[in-house]
């Protein structure tokens, strides 16, 4: 349940903030703690991790909370026989 929430909730609190002129990094700072308070308020019984990247162009922002990391793994896509 919590995962769900974070899942939905997350993108659009961070939306919020980018549109509001926030950067990228205090963008997810305020939207994680949204997130996070508003979590404080569903009856879950776990917690949750997120691990969450941001794409615009040719820049990729990752961000984490939690124990969890990210890697980013470049694939060259093989030509045709």
């Amino acid at each position: 349940a919590a995962s769900d929430f974070v899942s939905r909730q997350l993108p659009v609190s961070l939306e919020k903030h980018l549109r509001g002129g926030r950067s990228v990094d205090q963008a997810y700072l305020f939207a994680m703690c949204e997130v996070e308070d508003a979590l404080k308020n569903v009856a879950a019984t776990a917690g949750t991790c997120v691990c969450s990247c941001t794409i615009a162009g040719p820049y990729v922002w990752c961000a984490n909370l939690g124990d969890c990391r990210c890697g980013l793994v470049v694939m060259e896509v093989p030509e045709s026989p």
